[in-house]
């Protein structure tokens, strides 16, 4: 999704309706298709609002089975841009020509949880070399540990 900086009229409203996809995402993203997303892009002097509606369904990773889970997008998110490098507080994009898909995706990747569990899906206590202890189960394995490094101290009269 694609504007032009130059073309804006000051305190002029433009919006755009684009259907985008993003063909290269980092896990827990698997796969960003048909994302709807309208932005309403307002130019007020140096500073440009752009407020993006995104809906979608975003293909995530299942935290315990690292399964494909479908997680609904449906939220607004407001950026400024601003032709002012030392502008901390906006995305400074000195190129005419402003490309909102990088902003669109950083967006997505703020709405999405860190860990998706897919509906029905249990973390597995027990597998090849490992189990899940509780703090009380560890405290309790901790003390029944028996080390025979210290026999020979139990002869000792001290």
């Amino acid at each position: 999704m694609k504007f032009n900086k130059s073309a804006l009229a000051p305190r002029e409203i433009k919006e755009l309706e684009e259907v985008v996809s993003f063909t290269e995402v980092k896990k827990p993203l698997l796969a960003l298709d048909n994302i709807y997303v309208k932005a309403t892009i307002f130019k007020d002097n140096n500073l440009i609002n752009v407020s993006l509606k995104i809906k979608g369904v975003a293909k995530v990773e299942c935290a315990y089975t690292l399964e494909s889970v479908d997680y609904p997008l449906d939220f607004t998110d407001s950026i400024d841009i601003s032709e002012d490098e030392n502008n901390l507080d906006a995305y400074f994009i000195k190129d005419n020509l402003v490309d909102l898909n990088s902003i669109i995706l950083e967006s997505i990747k703020g709405e999405i949880p860190t860990r998706v569990i897919k509906k029905g899906a249990k973390l597995h206590v027990e597998g090849d070399g490992y189990r899940v202890l509780s703090e009380d189960d560890l405290k309790k394995d901790k003390k029944e540990e028996y080390n025979p490094a210290f026999d020979k101290l139990k002869d000792l009269d001290l």
